[in-house]
């Protein structure tokens, strides 16, 4: 017999009364491996996922790869997982699987999460280049450490768009036309031509802070990332040469995530951009490789000072939450 009404409701205001008198904690993570094991399957199909797995995307990408320096956390409120927290090099990034309305003891949470970094990683805290996350959650985290590490008031150096499509708005974009072609790269194409455009993505999103990485590096990231089959190209004329490029990665079983998003000089104001895009989210949307029945929702963050929104808004990418990218390298010195 199932329980009446009343005592579902008296049951569901206990739970939230628990939670809410339950005091922050913060869970950390000895390997990336145990953090996947304790926070995918908790937020594996939850609304609005595309708005949460960022971070979690980020840590995914760095299976085989991680540096002594990571660092993975979460926090609860009882039994209830609330933030996420993920360190690789160069980049500290926060997250949550819930809308931030829904997030109990915020404040508190936030200063649990700051005490903990610099505990565990505060000798470090000046290399961070990037701190990354929705701009209610990553802005009150570097006010936070700077509060605690003496230093220069933070400024914001880039104000980044989170967009998502789905298969109702997406707008395929025209085919490759002549005998042009968009494909997935294979390591028998020009690597040193796909390590330029690497280069040039790094100058145009200012992520670098001006320090573009050398051309062997980037010949070297882009062999490894093209030997997992997620790059694609445009490739122009009968010469096929590489003029644009974008990624593909799978955050969760539902969403993919678009990146690097670039095109040469020489072959810009053309459209290679947005078609190499469009084939993309078509393949991520409708190929069973990317996942069983294709994606769900693909995501992508973009730079709001450029251009490059009105191209993805005419793919259907609708903007959700906004997000502040600090440079904490400079601001924050570590006594």
């Amino acid at each position: 017999m199932q329980p009446s009404i009343q005592k579902r409701t008296d049951l569901f205001i206990r739970r939230v009364h628990l939670a809410m008198s339950s005091s922050p904690t913060i869970q950390a993570y000895p390997s990336l491996a145990d953090f996947l094991a304790d926070v995918r399957p908790k937020i594996e199909g939850l609304p609005f996922e595309w708005l949460a797995n960022f971070p979690l995307g980020t840590a995914i990408e760095r299976v085989g790869n991680e540096q002594p320096s990571d660092h993975y956390a979460s926090t609860y409120v009882g039994d209830d997982i609330q933030l996420l927290y993920v360190h690789t090099t160069g980049r500290l990034i926060i997250g949550s699987p819930k809308p931030i309305h829904e997030l109990n003891q915020l404040d508190e949470q936030m200063v649990l999460l700051a005490d903990w970094i610099v505990h565990q990683n505060g000798e470090i805290i000046s290399q961070y280049t990037q701190v990354m996350g929705r701009a209610e959650l990553s802005d009150k985290l570097v006010e936070l450490l700077t509060l605690r590490l003496t230093g220069l008031t933070p400024t914001v150096r880039l104000t980044m768009s989170a967009a998502v499509v789905d298969r109702e708005t997406f707008v395929l974009s025209p085919k490759a036309s002549n005998n042009d072609i968009i494909r997935a790269l294979t390591l028998e194409d020009d690597i040193e031509a796909a390590g330029h455009l690497y280069q040039e993505f790094e100058r145009d999103t200012m992520l670098s802070q001006g320090v573009i990485s050398p051309l062997p590096k980037a010949m070297e990231f882009m062999r490894r990332e093209i030997a997992r089959g997620t790059f694609w190209g445009y490739f122009v004329g009968s010469e096929q040469k590489l003029a644009a490029l974008a990624k593909w990665r799978r955050p969760t079983k539902s969403v993919a995530a678009i990146a690097y998003v670039v095109t040469g000089q020489d072959f810009r104001r053309k459209g290679y951009a947005g078609m190499v895009t469009s084939a993309l989210v078509e393949h991520c949307l409708k190929n069973e490789s990317t996942g069983k029945s294709g994606k769900e929702f693909i995501t992508l963050f973009y730079n709001l000072a450029a251009f490059t929104g009105k191209i993805y808004r005419k793919l259907g990418f609708i903007d959700g939450y906004r997000q502040h990218l600090w440079d904490l390298r400079e601001q924050c010195k570590v006594e």
